[in-house]
């Protein structure tokens, strides 16, 4: 799975969805960690809700957002058992990440500004 990612537009979320644009501003790029718009199913009712959320699974046990591991993979063999993910899989808790490009940059890489312009480094 990627490690990060553009968010789509707020204008082509809204007009793609049918939902009307975040009320709340969101990085132009985004990482583990970050706060995205996210399309959920309401609570109650049916249709999508646009919604601030965590990208990268925050389990309900977790004492802060910030985690010492990973929970951007869920494998298939062990979701509906493993302590992070078999609760929200089990209630169905399921979201869509409206993005337009993600990134999988390799660990040896990583993201550092040069005159203004966002570059890779590759780390020796």
């Amino acid at each position: 799975m990627c490690n990060q990612y553009t968010p789509a537009k707020s204008h082509a979320i809204a007009d793609h969805f049918g939902v009307p644009e975040p009320a709340f501003n969101y990085p132009a790029r985004t990482y583990k960690g970050y706060v995205p718009p996210m399309l959920c199913r309401p609570h109650a009712g049916k249709g999508l809700v646009l919604e601030e959320g965590h990208f990268a699974l925050v389990p309900f046990f977790a004492k802060t957002v910030k985690l010492t591991y990973d929970t951007l993979n869920a494998r298939s063999e062990t979701i509906a058992t493993a302590a992070s993910y078999r609760g929200p899989w089990k209630r169905r808790q399921f979201c869509l990440i409206p993005r337009c490009v993600t990134y999988n940059i390799p660990l040896a890489f990583q993201e550092v500004s040069f005159n203004g312009q966002s570059v890779l480094q590759q780390l020796v």
